[in-house]
């Protein structure tokens, strides 16, 4: 007989792994907004308050799809049977690509938001603007 588990421990194990999925995807496109910026050689790199909203409602949307997969995975697996991953799967899919796709625009636009401030130049990527804002800096130079 198989033994149940009790309530409390199945929340717990569902925020504990949720959280993990979410917190995975956080910095998946925190990582990602890096990488677009071009940010390696960079004196500055700054990502406002907005862009990081939009990082955390899409990372619990995220989260809970990537949740749905590893729990229906990993019953299958238990299982044993393909059928059901591929019913489950499919389901979850159906459930969760109208707020996958919804979150996308908004996901372009936050990971595309950033100030950047490099010696040549200084660019800021406002977040509701597609084009840039580039200001072209000769040498540093001061005078006293």
């Amino acid at each position: 007989m198989k033994k149940e588990r009790s309530e409390k421990r199945q929340w717990w194990m569902f925020f504990l792994s949720f959280g993990t999925f979410s917190t995975m995807w956080f910095f998946v496109f925190y990582l990602l907004n890096r990488w677009v910026n071009d940010a390696k050689e960079a004196i500055y790199f700054g990502t406002p308050a907005s862009a990081y909203w939009v990082y955390f409602i899409c990372a619990l949307i995220f989260g809970i799809t990537t949740w749905g997969l590893y729990v229906f995975i990993k019953e299958a697996f238990r299982n044993k049977s393909f059928h059901e991953c591929k019913v489950n799967i499919l389901g979850v899919f159906r459930l969760a690509w109208l707020p996958l796709l919804g979150t996308l625009p908004f996901l372009y636009l936050a990971t595309t938001n950033a100030l950047l401030i490099k010696e040549e130049n200084i660019t800021f990527n406002p977040f509701w603007e597609l084009p840039n804002t580039r200001i072209f800096m000769g040498r540093w130079s001061r005078s006293y």
